[in-house]
């Protein structure tokens, strides 16, 4: 493999890993502002404007590698975290259930709660500005403060 500045990178194998796509979920109410994707570095800046000054109730959907660590920073930070997933373990899939549980705790430890297996049926907000309510499918309330 070459790279634009002309050097070369030796390799037996080589192992494109592009990353994946973020998922918008297809809720009632996923439009109104304060409901964001994160992928980009410019996503990483909006994010850590809107989430450091602490003090927030904050629902994470997706106990993958990115909803683990943004909810980590968003607890750093002083917010509230709630994390839902549809995995019973979050990264069970990736790691296993023993890894996971592993990391459930230790961000359990850090004050995330975590709703799994869970996901979200609504967001409800007032108007078209901020996402106050996230709904569980059991009709269960999450509030946020985004």
């Amino acid at each position: 493999m070459h790279l634009r500045s002309g050097t070369g990178l030796p390799f037996s194998k080589l192992l494109i890993a592009t990353g994946a796509q973020p998922r918008r979920i297809p809720l009632p109410g996923s439009d109104l502002a304060g409901v964001m994707t994160f992928r980009t570095f410019n996503d990483s800046r909006r994010l850590k404007e809107e989430l450091s000054g602490g003090g927030r109730n904050v629902v994470m959907i997706g106990s993958g590698w990115i909803g683990m660590e943004l909810a980590a920073a968003a607890s750093s930070y002083g917010n509230a975290v709630t994390l839902l997933g549809l995995e019973d373990v979050p990264l069970g899939v990736a790691i296993g259930p023993e890894l996971g549980g592993f990391f459930r705790s230790l961000h359990e430890k850090h004050g995330v709660q975590f709703r799994l297996p869970a996901s979200a049926a609504e967001i409800t907000g007032v108007g078209a500005r901020r996402a106050p309510l996230s709904r569980t499918p059991a009709r269960s309330s999450l509030p946020t403060s985004w």
